[in-house]
């Protein structure tokens, strides 16, 4: 590691023990909670009361007991952290269909009981006319390390291992003909560092929208998905899963012919440097490469 790679690590460090947000996360915060609680972007658990009839109180419930708790334990740190994924979930949420970050796909963040209980924290729902649907649950980290990373994907790593993939109780797909429980939905890993989200917070909260349509962020969340998902099926064969393989094959599929467009249309600028995407990038090999 050369004297520039420990300075930037050095200075991500520092950053990462800054107590406060700056004043664009601030406003971009704000932004973000709309984001949240709008139906557009958010699955809202009381529409699901005639599916589950009574249900959605009790998990309404669990919903707040874990937040409670989640508060406090919490340190300031990692308070700050939270809110800053919250941002970068918003700006996913919000550019992934307005900027076509990721292509024709529809997005939509998880009910709260989903990423509280099933450690899911959006959906991308690909529609392709000949190949069915393929619906992605995507846990979007803004890691400031190696440990959150790595963690989540020796998550996935379990969960292959044993056959079970995520499952989302509270599901509803882009078209409203299904709502309900649906099981077997790979899962994958996207995060940058908490420099790069303040980048697109800042183009996020100034409404530049054709620099965030043009932000290389798009090309490198497509590049850690695919990766994922390669490497998630190789390991899901080598470990004689062929029910848990199947089920990456379609995403696979669209996510690859996606990314030779991006790869075409966008260059990787600076994002190729950032610490938390090279992270991700390592980890994936670390974690199903054994």
């Amino acid at each position: 590691m050369g004297i520039e790679d420990r300075l930037e690590r050095s200075l991500d460090a520092a950053r990462e023990r800054r107590l406060e947000l700056s004043p664009v996360m601030k406003t971009a915060y704000e932004k973000a909670l709309t984001v949240s609680k709008n139906p557009a972007y958010a699955i809202q658990m009381e529409d699901f009361e005639p599916t589950y009839r009574g249900e959605v109180k009790s998990d309404l419930r669990t919903v707040e007991r874990l937040e409670k708790e989640h508060a406090a334990r919490n340190t300031a740190q990692q308070e700050i952290a939270k809110r800053i994924a919250e941002v970068m979930e918003a700006i996913v949420l919000s550019e992934a269909e307005l900027s076509n970050w990721l292509g024709d796909a529809s997005t939509i963040k998880a009910s709260k009981y989903d990423d509280l209980v099933n450690g899911i924290d959006m959906f991308a729902e690909f529609r392709p006319s000949d190949e069915g649907t393929s619906t992605l649950a995507l846990a979007v980290d803004v890691t400031f390390g190696t440990q959150t990373a790595r963690k989540k994907l020796e998550d996935i790593k379990q969960q292959i291992r044993s056959g079970v993939l995520s499952e989302a109780k509270y599901y509803q797909d882009s078209d409203g003909d299904f709502m309900g429980t649906r099981k077997n939905i790979p899962r994958v890993v996207i995060g940058v560092s908490q420099a790069t989200v303040e980048e697109l917070a800042g183009l996020w909260v100034n409404g530049k929208k054709r620099e965030l349509g043009s932000h290389p962020v798009q090309r490198a969340f497509l590049e850690e998905i695919y990766a994922q998902l390669r490497a998630m099926y190789d390991y899901a064969k080598s470990v004689g899963n062929e029910t848990t393989a199947r089920a990456y094959v379609p995403a696979m599929g669209i996510v690859r012919k996606l990314l030779e467009e991006k790869r075409a249309a966008f260059t990787y600028g600076t994002i190729a440097e950032d610490p938390v995407f090279q992270d991700i990038m390592d980890q994936t090999v670390r974690v199903f490469g054994k």
